[in-house]
């Protein structure tokens, strides 16, 4: 097979080189993409308006951010970055923003500054034209935010403990407004929420406080009634031993049951609100593209719904088509958000450390009060021993002694929580000095991003469509699309010639034989060559094309004038008595041909035609017949084969398109091989298994496919070809060894060929009688040819 062909391994694969020249090629449409691609987002920046950007810092209290207890450095950073993010995620919490709304200039305005009594009640935030909708659209595109301010340290960036409130909006009035009012209503969502936990120990202390002195005032009238009664009797120092051990017994034991109730209705508390806290948050990072795209899908066919309501019914077809959509979506966006990645939630796990520090409180107070009861039991079993009045009185002053004490000290918790919950929580947030404003800037994302992000965008799917054209494209590129196409292996691929010089190729291998085109055909006729040393019984060889415009003439001229100059005696035929051209390629005369001998009677001798190629003589068509299918099928051209074959080594003929005419399968049946040839960049349509049908029913053996017109590219000998003509350092190429150049004449280059426009001589043609009708003559005539009349008298004599 031919050398210079590219292996069908390598055109098969998506190599590198492949890829290379697919990009090569198609370079204009990704330069055209990505000129499109960052034009596109350059237009699209300037429809980004201005804006204004606000922020404020807000500090929280020590007293919020500390730990409880001692702990390490560590430890201690750590709670505070957990504190900090719950007071992040209270401060972007839609509870917060729903605050803000009802904020007035009475409510954010700053001490000492006077409000007029028209705008101390008017909402800020709706007097500049804000809605409900708005501030929660801005929310969800990030315009409204709070962030923990962060600083560079030795380790990275690290918190400074402030939180800062940012806003953007078209207008500065519009940004201050919203910070001012996010910020006040922080503070007091804030101090609502922490309040919440002490309400409910002031709650608890006062029930306790009304039970302690509900039981101090009964045991207080059953011992005023035990001493009206009975009277005062004095106490055994046994009685009083006991009594002084258990009384602290019973207090203590009044205390931990105090405390261990106080930190039940807390750790309840905290349960509930641990039972309320989800463990994961989405990260508001992980918000994916398609996310994005569904909410303002949703956004848009919400708006249209709603605009349409009012045109039209529920039973509507479109508000019913309108109402699947929207459920659609919102399916999609619901799989979205459970397949958003989550983050640890800084209060769940907050709140997780808090209720096992109150289990273990729990645990610890009910195992002491267990204890201590025990103790009191023993006490009271002593006591209840001893019988007499004294002991009864004792008994009774004990109790009102620690029930008064119980009470004393419940009722001190009790006012301490309340002046607790009733003190100024001013110090819980503190707001930092004013909100400031900047801009105007532009909106939406950075310039110079966009545009990288563009010509990377571009540039991939500039490839990606390069690329994607190209596996869509099934026209005939390579020897493997043309081999698989055919079904036959290719001997030769010729390669695409200059439109300029496209009236070279028929006799390119005569005129140019060093080019690349020409060692192209040489490697088509050594094939040919090969062929004929292993079966020396095909003597006869027709060219076969699927479609008009192939390339078959210009392959079986050349492949004649190749065999020729390789010393083989050719006889080319012009078979194609319908559209006759190999008379013009060598410059004779079209009068009498082939037809001539078919349907008039002459003989064969008669009608060839020596050429300026030696040892390669030409049978040209003849004047158009009516019925060339008809001349071919007779007993006369079977002779005239026959007697072709006898006369010279190899006869080649040109026929008309495969698929179009029936003239070629006729002539398939008279010959002994057929070259099928296929022209490059062409979309098979069918046709090519119509032919290579038509001619497995010939019987005919079959040589092998010429791919024609092929891109330079693709051929390796082209690539490589001036490789070897640039020796002597004057790009020269050496004169033709079958041509005889006059004595002087300087060899022709590559360079001049192309500028010159080498080509042969064209001399004056007669007139053809292209619409002469030939009247058939007695098929069964014999035809004779002399070899004499083909190659010469010496020559025949030297060859015999």
């Amino acid at each position: 097979m031919n050398s210079v062909i590219m292996s069908e391994a390598s055109t098969n694969q998506w190599d590198f080189w492949r890829i290379y020249r697919i990009l090569r090629k198609r370079v204009w449409l990704i330069l055209a993409a990505v000129v499109i691609t960052v034009g596109t987002a350059v237009v699209g920046l300037q429809f980004f308006g201005r804006q204004y950007i606000a922020y404020r810092y807000v500090q929280p209290s020590e007293s919020i951010l500390r730990p409880p207890g001692d702990r390490a450095n560590s430890e201690e950073r750590g709670a505070r970055d957990r504190k900090l993010a719950t007071l992040l995620q209270l401060a972007n919490s839609p509870g917060v923003a729903e605050l803000a709304m009802t904020m007035t200039y009475a409510d954010i305005a700053a001490p000492g500054e006077q409000v007029s009594p028209e705008r101390a009640n008017v909402a800020v935030l709706s007097d500049v034209g804000l809605t409900r909708e708005e501030i929660a659209e801005m929310r969800q595109k990030g315009k409204i935010e709070a962030q923990v301010n962060t600083t560079q340290g030795e380790g990275g960036r690290v918190n400074t403990d402030l939180i800062i409130f940012s806003a953007k909006a078209p207008s500065a009035q519009q940004a201050k407004a919203i910070v001012d009012a996010f910020t006040v209503a922080f503070k007091r969502f804030y101090e609502e929420y922490s309040r919440q936990s002490l309400r409910a120990n002031v709650n608890f202390l006062k029930r306790e406080v009304e039970n302690a002195r509900a039981k101090l005032d009964a045991k207080e009238k059953e011992l005023k009634e035990l001493r009206q009664q009975k009277g005062i009797v004095d106490l055994q120092s046994a009685v009083q031993g006991d009594y002084s051990i258990l009384t602290p017994l019973r207090q203590k034991a009044e205390e931990l049951q105090t405390q261990l109730a106080s930190t039940r209705t807390l750790l309840a508390e905290k349960r509930r609100q641990f039972a309320q806290t989800p463990e994961t948050l989405p990260d508001p990072a992980g918000k994916t593209i398609a996310a994005q795209e569904l909410e303002k899908e949703l956004a848009t066919l919400t708006t249209q719904y709603t605009s349409m309501k009012g045109t039209y019914t529920e039973e509507n077809p479109i508000m019913q088509q309108l109402q699947r959509r929207i459920r659609e979506v919102q399916q999609k966006l619901q799989e979205e958000e459970r397949n958003r990645p989550r983050v640890a939630n800084a209060a769940y796990l907050s709140l997780r450390e808090e209720i096992r520090t109150l289990e273990a409180k729990e645990r610890a107070l009910a195992t002491e009060l267990a204890e201590t009861q025990a103790q009191v039991s023993k006490y009271e079993q002593r006591l209840a021993g001893y019988r007499g009045l004294d002991v009864d009185i004792q008994a009774a002053t004990a109790d009102y002694q620690m029930l008064l004490d119980s009470y004393n000290k419940l009722f001190s918790q009790y006012q301490a929580a309340l002046l607790n919950l009733n003190a100024n929580t001013e110090s819980f947030i503190t707001l930092m000095g004013q909100t400031s404003v900047e801009g105007p800037v532009r909106a939406g994302p950075n310039p110079m991003q966009v545009i990288i992000a563009a010509i990377l965008l571009s540039l991939f799917l500039g490839i990606g469509i390069a690329v994607g054209l190209e596996v869509v494209d099934n026209t005939v590129k390579t020897t493997a699309d043309a081999q698989q196409l055919i079904g036959l292996p290719v001997t030769g691929v010729i390669p695409r010639l200059e439109s300029g010089d496209s009236h070279l190729l028929p006799k390119i291998t005569h005129v140019l034989p060093a080019s690349p085109h020409a060692e192209s055909y040489r490697f088509v006729g050594e094939d040919i060559l090969l062929t004929l040393e292993e079966h020396p019984d095909i003597r006869s060889i027709m060219v076969a094309t699927v479609r008009p415009g192939q390339g078959g003439t210009s392959t079986i001229a050349n492949l004649a004038i190749t065999l020729a100059q390789g010393g083989k005696r050719v006889i080319l035929v012009d078979g194609d008595m319908r559209r006759p051209s190999l008379h013009k390629v060598f410059n004779i005369s079209n009068d009498v041909g082939l037809s001539s001998v078919l349907a008039n009677g002459l003989q064969i001798a008669e009608v060839l035609r020596p050429t300026e190629v030696d040892n390669l003589v030409l049978v040209p068509a003849g004047p158009i017949p009516k019925n060339p299918w008809q001349l071919l099928r007779s007993q006369k051209m079977q002779e005239v084969v026959d007697a072709l074959e006898r006369s010279c080594d190899i006869v080649l003929f040109d026929t008309p398109s495969a698929a179009v005419f029936a003239d070629a399968s006729v002539m398939a049946s008279l010959v002994d091989g057929v070259i099928v040839v296929v022209r490059a960049n062409h979309i098979p349509r069918g046709s090519e298994l119509q032919v290579r049908h038509l001619l497995n029913k010939a019987k005919v053996r079959l040589l092998g496919v010429v791919l024609n017109d092929a891109a330079p590219e693709m051929v390796d000998s082209y690539y490589y070809h001036s490789h070897y003509y640039h020796t002597n350092g004057k790009g020269e190429l050496p004169p033709p060894s079958s041509t005889k150049p006059s004595p002087g004449a300087k060899p022709v280059t590559v360079r001049q060929a192309k500028s010159k426009r080498v080509s042969t001589p064209k001399t004056e043609q007669p007139a053809e009688a292209e619409t002469t009708h030939i009247v058939p003559v007695d098929p069964n005539a014999r035809v004779e040819v002399r070899r004499e009349d083909v190659l010469g008298k010496e020559e025949s004599g030297g060859r015999a």
